[in-house]
Order: structure tokens, then sequence, then C-alpha cells
């Protein structure tokens, strides 16, 4: 091979080299450009979600906490009383006292899916749960949508130290089965007979959800939250305690 070749043939291996580095910085960079882009994309619509919260959030907080039941509910509230008063005349802390203590985890648990057939929901299971620290032992039941589980605080069933909380079981209890049919109207479809309203008023609330860590305030004045709490609480429940 003559010099002239050899540099030809150098010339050329030089000549792919540089190529193959040009186009992998140009890949490289082109792949650099669009995660950059995606990046800012996924920043700009969470920073849009927080501004749209943060509306959301101020407008409830300024919200009136009126509650005013709607007429289905109405006739759901009278349906619920009936049961109570058929089943706790005298308080549900006078029932689970004539009760050994090894039987009162099923008791609650059948009264729990008697009542979810009655307000026409649909649960999975229903668990009394040990509270294992203090945030626990103040969270007194919650409903967890995606499994269908109803969790109720067993502390206050198995220890009757502090009655006015084995009391307020039952409000618990209707407070989380509300819920569920909060939930069963928004996502299943299933009609209760609710107000189109009502339900897109819900709807938004459930896009953007308040914890009470965030504001204990908003939180109880969301929509779906006041009219759980507001609607559990027309259901005289004959405490002792309260």
């Amino acid at each position: 091979m003559s010099i002239i070749e050899r540099l030809q043939h150098k010339f050329d291996k030089i000549k792919q080299y540089v190529n193959e580095t040009v186009e992998y910085m140009h890949i490289t960079l082109k792949e650099l450009y669009e995660s950059a882009v995606e990046k800012f994309k996924l920043w700009q619509e969470r920073l849009l979600i927080y501004i749209d919260k943060t509306k959301y959030k101020v407008s409830v907080w300024f919200s009136d906490d009126t509650y005013q039941m709607n007429h289905v509910d109405q006739e759901l509230s009278k349906k619920c009383q009936t049961y109570v008063d058929r089943y706790f005349p005298y308080g549900l802390c006078h029932e689970i006292e004539q009760i050994p203590e090894n039987d009162r985890e099923e008791f609650i648990k059948e009264h729990v899916y008697s009542l979810a057939s009655l307000m026409g929901v649909k649960i999975n299971d229903v668990i009394c749960f040990i509270p294992s620290n203090e945030e626990e032992m103040n969270t007194r039941g919650a409903f967890d949508r995606d499994s269908g589980v109803v969790y109720i605080n067993a502390a206050y069933v198995y220890y009757l130290d502090h009655p006015q909380y084995t009391e307020h079981i039952l409000i618990t209890i209707f407070h989380e089965l509300k819920h569920a049919r909060q939930f069963a109207a928004i996502f299943d479809g299933v009609d209760y007979g609710y107000s189109r309203e009502l339900l897109l008023q819900w709807a938004l609330n459930m896009k953007y959800y308040i914890s009470n860590e965030e504001s204990d305030r908003a939180y109880r004045r969301q929509p779906i939250e006041k009219d759980a709490f507001g609607w559990s609480y027309t259901i005289d429940i004959h405490a002792e305690y309260i």
C-alpha cells in the first residue's frame, strides 16, 4: 500500500470517527432536549395543579359550613334512625358492655355490614385495627375506596375507659359508609337520586381533596366531608356518654 493510500485510509478512519461522534452528540443532545422538555411540561402540569388546588382550598376555606340535607338523604336518615332505635335504644356503649370482649369485634362487623346494605353500598371487609401510635389512636375510622374496606379503631371497641369515644363509633360508621356511597355514585355510577350539581361538586372535591393536615377548617368544609359529617350527625345515636 502506497503512502497516499495509507494517508487516505487514515483520513477515512478519522472522517468516520468524526461523523460518528457528531451523530452521537446530535442524538445525545436531542435526547437531553426532549428530556428537558418533558420535565418542564411535567413541572408545568404540577404547578398548574398546585395553583388550581390552592384556589380551590381558599374557596373552600371561606365557604359556608352550614349543612343542608337533601331529600335523598332525608329518607336515608329516617331508615338509619329506625335501625338505631331498634338495635341501640340505649346507645352503642350500653350494648357493647353486655358482650364478651372476644365477641365485640364480630358484633361491630355485623352491624357495619347490615348498615352498608341498608345504605345501598357494597363493602368487601371490615377491619378493626389496633392503633400503633398517637396519630392512629386519634383516627376513629376510615373507608378505603380501592379495597372497599371499612376500618374501625379497635381501641374503642375493646376498651371502654373512654365511653364517649365508644359511643361515637356509630357516628364513625355512618360517616365512612356515607363516603362509600359518595364514591359509588361518582366512580361506579350508582344512581341514588342525587342531583347532577351535587355529583359534580363531589367529583371536583375528590380531584382536589384536602387533608386535615393541610387545613382542618378546609378539610371539614369541603363538600364530601361536610356531607359525611353533617349527615351522620342527623342520626340520634342515643348516646349516654356524649
